[in-house]
């Protein structure tokens, strides 16, 4: 019978790997990729970390534009979950297949408001006071993939300030984009989401709900997707008082829909 000789450097190197495999990161911990609108992108920073506190996952965000976010996942993107600054992606991709229609959730409404650069002189009272000569360039996100985009070109229509307006406005391809455009002195006003709000600009006035589609943020997980339990904890969290409370201070507002 043959016998298996154990040398002492053998012993070595089997201790060797027995105590780095045991080294090595924890397995257990789940990572989620969640596809997140730009207007959510801050919000969602401090979503991901609290829920990280008390949860074995680690949350992956990619920020775009709706838009944007929808076109990759019909293009393979591996996102676990989808939140969105509006219901009409969600709801396309859900038709489409790509999303779970039991896991559709209405988690946040947003508001728009109109910004200056901090420092600026720029004074307004009303919406009708941006037609002023000396107002040069407005920023808004590119209302054809960003509905915080369409919901500041609905606002500019129902006040019939369009089609005068239209030449002075300049595009960000996300809201965050449209407020940077401003925080740097791109432009003079910006109309974006009160949720990217950041200390570089200043709010001038707050936009009338009444005058746009009501900007619901919704959320859905991948119909694919190997990590449904813990994208079902965190969309749970998202909607608990808690999270709420987060979406909140990022000027989002709860809602029952």
């Amino acid at each position: 019978m043959r016998t298996h000789r154990i040398t002492r450097g053998s012993l070595a190197v089997l201790a060797a790997i027995l105590f780095f495999s045991g080294c090595g990161p924890a397995r257990s911990q789940a990572e989620l990729n969640v596809g997140v609108a730009s207007s959510l992108t801050e919000a969602f920073l401090a979503l991901a970390q609290r829920f990280e506190d008390g949860n074995a996952v680690h949350i992956v965000l990619s920020s775009a534009s709706t838009g944007q976010l929808a076109q990759q996942i019909r293009n393979g993107a591996p996102y676990d979950l989808f939140a969105a600054a509006d219901s009409f992606h969600i709801d396309r991709l859900i038709q489409e297949g790509y999303l779970d229609a039991r896991s559709r959730t209405t988690f946040a409404e947003g508001e728009l408001v109109v910004i200056r650069p901090v420092g600026s002189t720029l004074r307004l009272e009303s919406l009708s006071d941006l037609i002023q000569e000396d107002l040069d360039r407005i920023a808004i996100a590119n209302p054809e993939h960003a509905p915080y985009g369409m919901a500041a070109k609905e606002t500019l229509i129902s006040i019939n300030l369009w089609s005068k307006l239209e030449p002075k406005i300049i595009y960000g391809e996300t809201v965050k984009q449209a407020a940077v455009i401003v925080a740097t002195g791109n432009a003079a006003a910006g109309i974006v989401a009160r949720s990217v709000v950041d200390p570089s600009v200043e709010v001038l006035l707050e936009v009338p709900g009444d005058l746009h589609a009501p900007i619901l943020h919704v959320a859905a997980i991948s119909s694919n997707t190997p990590n449904k339990q813990a994208a079902l904890r965190f969309l749970n969290f998202m909607q608990s008082s808690e999270g709420q409370q987060i979406l909140e201070a990022f000027g989002l507002s709860g809602t029952d829909t």
